[in-house]
């Protein structure tokens, strides 16, 4: 159902030009979608239509409105790899999440990306909110607290080293962060990791998603040795 509707060289005025705008409304939905991708940093079409319950043929339909409306751009790194789709800077303005940086799209870390945001669709279809590591940085700016754990030692600048989760839930028993691992880390940076998020009074607990059987039992073993308990549990990656 449309709460509202407006034009796109309306929703946006400077940033969005009513030439490329003409004949396509802006729907709260398509706001929503607009904010989840400035939120998840990135998503492929795929996981729009699984995270909005869109058909494929009205997701593309409004995906391609929304970027001659100038508030969504495509890329696409390599041949074989999905189109991703990311919110442009006055698409940031229009979803009220101007205090957000433009998401840049790297090849690096694309894969890595593309599976946590996999992972946020999985949790937030069980009805929970994610946490994006975006927004987290974001907050820190202007909170004096932060959303990272403490590594227990320090860089050879001297500075305290620190790590972040992929994103977090909030549940019942507090905020848990979310690992998502689709290549295993050394055992060291492993357990530096849970150590951390043992010693951490921000998180309650710490979920960690695996690509494979043998890692999650790796891990898991490792976090009963150091004591986590109840405070950690592991899962399989989704690969949907």
């Amino acid at each position: 159902m449309v709460v509202q509707e407006q034009r796109a060289g309306e929703v946006a005025a400077g940033d969005v030009g009513e030439r490329r705008a003409r004949g396509f409304c802006v729907t709260e939905r398509d706001r929503a979608i607009v904010q989840w991708l400035g939120r998840v940093r990135f998503a492929t079409a795929a996981q729009l239509q699984v995270r909005f319950g869109l058909h494929r043929a009205k997701c593309y339909s409004r995906l391609k409105g929304l970027g001659d409306a100038g508030l969504v751009e495509s890329r696409k790194l390599l041949h074989g790899q999905a189109r991703v789709y990311l919110a442009t800077r006055a698409g940031l303005r229009f979803a009220g999440l101007g205090s957000l940086p433009a998401a840049t799209v790297s090849l690096q870390s694309f894969t890595h990306e593309l599976a946590v945001t996999q992972q946020i669709c999985v949790v937030e279809a069980a009805g929970f909110q994610a946490l994006t590591e975006r927004e987290m940085r974001s907050a820190e700016k202007t909170s004096a607290e932060g959303f990272w754990v403490a590594m227990g030692e320090r860089t050879s600048q001297g500075r305290e080293r620190i790590h972040r989760p992929d994103f977090a839930i909030q549940r019942r028993s507090g905020l848990w962060a979310v690992e998502v691992e689709l290549t295993a880390k050394t055992p060291e940076r492993t357990e530096g990791i849970l150590r951390a998020y043992r010693r951490s009074e921000r998180y309650a607990g710490v979920v960690y998603y695996l690509p494979s059987q043998a890692a999650l039992e790796r891990v898991s073993a490792m976090a009963a040795e150091l004591g986590l308990g109840e405070r950690f549990q592991g899962a399989r990656i989704d690969a949907s």
